[in-house]
């Protein structure tokens, strides 16, 4: 969009000043008003002005040099010139710059404004590779096979799905970690408020316990025995 404003302005002001230069007509036109704008750097004069051309008022406002500032009154006369093809394209005769404004907006206007077009363009177009592509959802779905527990009854396995089934009212498989020492682990846990379902208690191949978390979920710790 900038680089598009930028042509316009160059395109239009090449436009003006090249009438100016190849079509321009000079004529005595008569001050309206004359000012001064204080800036960064020092002062602009500038003067609105009124001539006739082809029968027709025109009006205009044109920059002047500090010394023609100082000469000028309203209604008094100045050098305007103007474009015979387009009279309503004016300038002051005293701050006529055609030459040198062609120059700069030929050379550096437009082909500035054309490399900040074409910089915008390709920004839009660019291949979809270099385009930034959040990465996917990470899948916490988690798929495994179901787990056979074994039918030997002195096994760890079975005694606690036993307790779980039989004791407990549970059904289906529940988690369960080994640990070294039961009864720390279940004192630790109790610390950190993990609610204890059943106190360490001795079975035939282990020592377990039962414990809840903050979740309600269920989950067994056991200690191996020696001939486990």
């Amino acid at each position: 969009m900038v680089g598009l404003v930028f042509l316009v302005f160059n395109l239009w002001s090449f436009r003006q000043n090249y009438l100016l230069k190849h079509s321009g007509v000079t004529v005595q036109g008569i001050v309206t008003r004359t000012g001064i704008m204080h800036r960064r750097g020092g002062a602009a004069y500038s003067v609105d002005y009124g001539f006739v051309a082809a029968g027709k008022h025109f009006e205009g406002t044109g920059q002047i040099t500090p010394a023609v500032y100082l000469t000028l009154r309203p209604g008094g006369p100045i050098g305007v010139l103007y474009a015979s093809s387009d009279p309503s394209i004016s300038e002051t005769s005293d701050m006529s710059h055609n030459n040198v404004s062609l120059l700069l907006i030929g050379l550096l206007g437009i082909p500035i404004s054309l490399f900040i077009l074409g910089v915008n363009f390709r920004l839009e177009r660019l291949p979809a590779q270099y385009a930034y592509e959040a990465p996917p959802e990470p899948d916490t779905t988690v798929e495994t096979e179901a787990i056979e527990l074994s039918d030997d009854h002195s096994g760890i396995p079975y005694l606690l799905r036993r307790y779980y089934e039989q004791e407990m009212g549970l059904k289906g498989g529940r988690l369960s970690f080994e640990v070294e020492d039961v009864n720390t682990f279940v004192e630790q846990l109790r610390k950190k408020g993990v609610r204890v379902k059943t106190e360490p208690l001795p079975t035939v191949a282990c020592r377990m316990a039962v414990l809840v978390d903050r979740d309600g979920n269920t989950f067994t710790l056991y200690q191996r025995t020696p001939s486990h």
